[in-house]
């Protein structure tokens, strides 16, 4: 019961960590990509768009097919998600990333 305890609250922090990193590195961000600090700002917007769009979406399919899918592919696309992010040569490949 422990391990499924710490597994549920490293799951459920993954967002607010995304959005405290993000925010130490905004500056950052805009010089490697180019763009200015509206543009940056925008990503934080598409990734709270995102999140609350994954968590209905989330839910419905957990209904479905139980939790334990759900959280190992959310864990997958996240991780997918943020190697984009990382990756990203311009600020749309940067969004498309930030949304996922």
């Amino acid at each position: 019961m422990r391990t499924f305890l710490l597994c549920a609250f490293l799951m459920i922090i993954l967002y607010p960590v995304g959005i405290d990193l993000y925010l130490v590195a905004v500056p950052r961000i805009a010089e490697s990509l180019q763009a200015n600090e509206a543009q940056i700002h925008t990503a934080f917007s598409i990734y709270l768009f995102g999140m609350a769009a994954t968590v209905l979406l989330g839910g419905m399919i957990a209904d479905r097919y139980g939790r334990r899918p759900v959280v190992l592919g959310g864990a997958i696309i996240f991780l997918a998600a943020s190697l984009v992010a990382a990756h990203s040569a311009d600020v749309t490949q940067f969004y498309l990333g930030r949304f996922w």
